[in-house]
């Protein structure tokens, strides 16, 4: 009977021993499972990027005069739509494609080297998803595309005009 006793005990001992490793290793997976929820998602810091850079892009001066007041990109999108002139002749798209290659060739580098691989920068109509303008491209994309849409109410007009920016950066 002694001999039946320490067997029970140990046995007792095994399981108590066995319920605090599987306690001791839920407790770290939830500590785990919290921490890793805790940090915000690189994506969702890089859409947010791209929405604030574009726009920002909006609101960019261009050298497009129209009754002698320069237009923001914004304003240039509705001159485009309207395919009105700027006061020099030059057509609002022109001016608009020529602003938008300058400001992503300086601020979304991709050469050798860079962590930025691509981008693609278009302007469409929406819903049909026809072109404003030709896209601006540069790059290309081997991993997943990051992006974000401004959109464009334009005024007097039914239209609406959607600026989209994906890019993809290296290791993505």
């Amino acid at each position: 009977m002694n001999n039946k006793m320490i067997k029970n005990k140990k046995s007792q001992e095994e399981m108590v021993g066995f319920v605090l490793i599987i306690v001791l290793v839920a407790v770290i997976a939830v500590v785990f499972l919290g921490i890793s929820l805790r940090k915000p998602s690189q994506t969702n810091a890089e859409s947010e990027n791209i929405l604030a850079f574009i726009s920002a892009v909006s609101e960019v001066t261009t050298e497009c005069q129209i009754s002698k007041n320069h237009l923001s990109v914004g304003e240039l999108v509705s001159a485009c739509e309207k395919s009105r002139p700027c006061d020099g002749g030059k057509p609002a798209c022109s001016v608009l494609s020529d602003t938008l290659e300058e400001i992503m060739s300086k601020a979304y580098v991709v050469e050798m080297g860079s962590f930025r691989t691509f981008y693609n920068l278009t302007l469409s109509y929406i819903p049909e998803n026809r072109p404003l303008i030709e896209p601006i491209i540069s790059g290309s994309c081997k991993g997943s595309k990051i992006y974000n849409d401004k959109l464009f109410d334009l005024s007097f007009s039914d239209s609406k005009i959607k600026m989209r920016l994906e890019v993809c950066y290296e290791g993505e």
